[in-house]
């Protein structure tokens, strides 16, 4: 697989449940990515909520409910080799979000972490996983960057706060160290991280036994806390590219950082051109993302593309056919780099915070 054979990220469908799970199974990387589904009912579940939320936000009907989360699920496609990855996000209306923050402790004599939790209105950027054999291609990119061009047609009916919780580090059996200077102090009957977060998954209610602790930072501590895991930095870098700043919070089971925006000033949102689609054998732009703007029939990929004088996006047969376009149809188009940009080559990403079942990125 090539940049000459881009991917195609849209929508998942119910169909697609079987094919998605099969990837997520064959995985041996996925520690920490805990909003990715644990079985094949899980994936189905999952796909099929998908399907429903993205057919009421086409209607315009999607009306959340406070407490409630709903998700968002989105899978590359290769042209030969079926699906390759997935993505998505989350929309979370009033529920609450516990995170790690550090402080001068009340002694006044050093530094201490105080978990806290409360009620917090967000889009979280789900956990991005791509094969494999895809990666170190620039899809990364188009996984961590391409979902923002369905948000920005979504900005009306959902939460315009984005966060990002990067996974923290792990050791090679898997479990974050993290957990060993806080959680597991708390929680004893939770061993290791691994334990915590299928206990989580299983009651994300659990997760307020970590609530309202606190504890000192040691040398240890300062060597986990808030680092990004290595296969997470491709997706942290395209994060911070798009605008997304570092916060405060980190994450109560493996201590990874948080990362947040508002949506309308991402590097997406601002240097986003759209226009009818104006179809050449070449173009002389730049690397960009280009989708469709209907939110029902979301197609993106990655090709050249060019704002025209005459209100048209430029775009190749190649990126027209992978879109299913012709010259009558709106799309839009993003630059994925800016002068002194350094894109990332895309890998795997974002996970939840505190190993939530429905978390968030990269």
């Amino acid at each position: 697989m090539t940049k000459a054979n881009p991917i195609l990220l849209r929508p998942v469908s119910v169909s697609d449940a079987s094919e998605v799970w099969k990837i997520l199974s064959d995985a041996t990387d996925t520690d920490g990515m805990s909003s990715l589904p644990g079985s094949l009912a899980a994936t189905e579940q999952l796909c099929g909520h998908s399907a429903e939320l993205l057919a009421e936000l086409a209607a315009g009907s999607y009306r959340p409910t406070t407490g409630a989360v709903d998700r968002l699920l989105l899978v590359a496609e290769h042209p030969n080799n079926g699906i390759v990855g997935l993505t998505g996000c989350s929309f979370k209306h009033g529920v609450p979000n516990l995170g790690v923050r550090v402080e001068t402790s009340l002694d006044g004599l050093g530094l201490s972490m105080h978990s806290a939790s409360q009620p917090w209105t967000r889009t979280e950027l789900d956990s991005s996983y791509l094969k494999p054999e895809a990666r170190g291609q620039g899809h990364g990119a188009v996984l961590s960057r391409g979902r923002l061009m369905l948000l920005h047609l979504l900005s009306s009916q959902i939460p315009t706060s984005v966060v990002s919780h990067l996974r923290g580090t792990f050791d090679d059996d898997g479990n974050a160290p993290f957990w060993r200077h806080f959680g597991h102090r708390f929680v004893p009957a939770w061993a290791t991280s691994a334990v915590a977060e299928e206990a989580l998954g299983r009651d994300p209610s659990e997760l307020q036994q970590l609530a309202g602790k606190s504890s000192p930072v040691s040398a240890d501590v300062l060597d986990c806390l808030g680092k990004v895991n290595h296969a997470s930095l491709p997706a942290f870098r395209a994060l911070i590219s798009e605008g997304l700043e570092p916060t405060e919070l980190f994450d109560p089971v493996d201590g990874g950082p948080t990362v947040r925006a508002e949506l309308d000033q991402t590097v997406t949102r601002r240097l986003r051109i759209h226009g009818r689609a104006k179809i050449l054998s070449e173009v002389d732009g730049p690397d960009s993302l280009i989708g469709t703007v209907s939110i029902g029939s979301f197609r993106l990929t990655r090709g050249r593309a060019a704002g025209g004088d005459d209100g048209t996006v430029v775009i190749t047969e190649g990126t027209a056919y992978r879109l299913g376009v012709d010259s009558s149809r709106l799309v839009a188009a993003a630059p994925l780099a800016r002068a002194m940009d350094i894109e990332p080559a895309g890998a795997n990403g974002e996970e939840p915070p505190g190993g939530q079942p429905n978390g968030g990125a990269e």
